[in-house]
């Protein structure tokens, strides 16, 4: 899958952003939040279909420090 990413926020249907162009953008960036997350599904026209009945959004952030201890 290519890369979809773009600035940090949330990006829901409705949404107008110049690097999100359309409805088929959106699905997959979806399924790839969702992929990269570790899911899996075993009908991904299923997925589409309950992602959009849903109007599931994609929170993006961009982080701009990390801790750790190691």
């Amino acid at each position: 899958m290519g890369d979809r990413r773009g600035p940090r926020g949330t990006r829901r249907p409705d949404d107008s952003q110049p690097w999100l162009r359309d409805g088929e953008q959106l699905r997959l960036l979806l399924r790839d939040v969702f992929i990269a997350a570790g899911g899996t599904h075993d009908d991904w026209d299923e997925y589409d279909r309950v992602m959009a009945a849903e109007r599931r959004a994609v929170v993006l952030i961009e982080p701009t420090r990390v801790y750790g201890n190691g």
